[in-house]
């Protein structure tokens, strides 16, 4: 690790009740807002009549986008961006979990743009910036409200992609443990472990550097320490607070640095499998993580064992692979990729689906698809 750059233009106001500043922050960036939410959550918890309550406290309008599934397509960004255009709007609002956020900073991009946000997939493609975005997290997880990533789907091709670009850095990230409190346990669990893989790729990442690597340590330590405790007891927000402060690291950090295969083939299994993204990557983290550890520094080796509680660097990696594993059992995750109807035949479609992925550059070690089909098989 000699040198590194790093840019990170995302205003944070992290604490409980800032929330209720979203109106007053709102105002500095315009007159007309687009909130971007899912369909159920803010609505069925009260936040939505919340936040609608205290914009009538301005002089503004505020427009209501929600639509958004758990893994979104692609054209869910376009129809907001129709809207946003239509209705002249100042600033994109997005609130919820990281598909919301997503939808909400691709939105603020593509309303700028002539064709569709499918056209932009790849890295660096967004020729310019949009229109100012706001993003409030209700998981502790994606790190979505600080990253330059939106993740969509393709129906049509079953892909599943991003589009990456520092014109989709939102202007203010407004992180309140206080809009996690309503997050039922299996979703807190799911959350939590994507949170957690985001660290532990980008500390392992090929672009890792000395500044991203005590982030990425940070948050390991914080949600190995207390997302259990957080799964058990979510009505209690201290708790709440640690894990969404290891969420909001591991962003910043996967942004730096990138992520690995773990993600790379995590999305593939999430689109086969309609499943939670956190709970993909759960699936087959275990035989990656083997894979990566085998060629794993040293120093490296004992940084990440120290974190996860290892101290004897004698059958290190089996410990360090079992404390994950440990971490998954307190979260109650079944692994095995055949009992979420993932099919045997299916693994090497799901293989070259993942070699697609970006992720696959900043792995630790050469990735081909003969190698993912392996791991896959291994995680069956």
């Amino acid at each position: 690790m000699s040198g590194f750059s790093f840019y990170f233009p995302v205003r944070i106001k992290f604490g409980v009740g800032l929330w209720e500043s979203l109106g007053e922050e709102a105002l500095k960036f315009g007159r007309k807002f687009l909130l971007v939410t899912g369909k159920k959550h803010l609505k069925d918890t009260g936040i939505l009549e919340k936040i609608q309550e205290s914009f009538n406290n301005y002089q503004c309008d505020l427009f209501i986008y929600d639509k958004v599934p758990p893994e979104p397509p692609y054209y869910f960004v376009d129809e907001g961006a129709e809207i946003v255009e239509n209705n002249n709007i100042d600033a994109v609002i997005g609130i919820g979990g990281g598909s919301a956020l997503d939808v909400a900073k691709a939105i603020a991009v593509r309303c700028k743009l002539p064709n569709s946000i499918w056209n932009y997939i790849g890295a660096d493609k967004v020729p310019k910036k949009g229109i100012p975005c706001i993003l409030l997290p209700t998981t502790a997880g994606t790190g979505s409200e600080v990253t330059r990533v939106s993740v969509l789907i393709n129906p049509e091709t079953k892909e599943k992609l991003s589009v990456a670009s520092d014109y989709l850095y939102p202007d203010l990230a407004i992180v309140d443990p206080y809009l996690t409190l309503s997050l039922p346990p299996n979703y807190t669990a799911y959350s939590g472990i994507d949170a957690f893989i985001h660290a532990l790729e980008s500390f392992l990442s090929l672009n890792n550097n000395l500044l991203t690597e005590s982030i990425s340590l940070k948050a390991i330590k914080l949600i190995y320490n207390y997302l259990p405790r957080v799964y058990k007891n979510g009505e209690r927000i201290n708790l709440r607070e640690k894990v969404l402060y290891a969420s909001t690291f591991s962003g910043i950090a996967l942004t730096l640095t990138g992520l690995g295969a773990i993600h790379a083939l995590a999305h593939p299994i999430g689109v086969y499998g309609n499943l939670p993204h956190g709970l993909s990557t759960a699936l087959i983290t275990l035989p990656v993580l083997e894979y990566n550890l085998e060629i794993l520094s040293r120093e490296k080796l004992i940084l990440l064992g120290r974190t996860l509680g290892v101290f004897s660097l004698r059958s290190a990696q089996e410990k360090i692979i079992k404390k994950i594993k440990d971490l998954f059992d307190s979260l109650e995750v079944k692994l095995g990729l055949r009992n979420y109807g993932i099919k045997y035949e299916d693994l090497p479609l799901l293989a070259k689906e993942g070699l697609k992925s970006r992720a696959i550059k900043t792995n630790p070690r050469e990735i081909n698809e003969e190698v993912l089909l392996n791991l896959l098989q291994k995680a069956w």
